[in-house]
């Protein structure tokens, strides 16, 4: 119950953990450890642009950081979400 509350006071929809969760699998596999939008687009079946638009939303929600221009990875608040998630 606990993950459902927090949920819902970040701002998380079930789109945007599913998001969380591609860009957390990407961001493992790639040597850099982040991921792009299109790798996003790529692993999820998504039209071009769909996943930079949300990816922006995540970052702007805390829940994502941009070290570099266009590459992504979780911020603290994404990564405890995540933990949180895997319970």
């Amino acid at each position: 119950m606990g993950y459902m509350v927090s949920c819902v006071n970040s701002g998380i929809t079930a789109l945007r953990l599913k998001y969380l969760k591609t860009i957390d699998d990407i961001c493992r596999k790639a040597p850099m450890g982040m991921a792009i939008p299109m790798d996003v687009e790529a692993e999820m079946g998504l039209k071009p642009k769909l996943a930079k638009v949300m990816m922006k939303r995540l970052l702007d929600l805390g829940l994502l950081e941009r070290p570099y221009r266009g590459c992504y990875r979780l911020a603290d608040k994404g990564r405890k979400i995540m933990k949180e998630a895997k319970k």
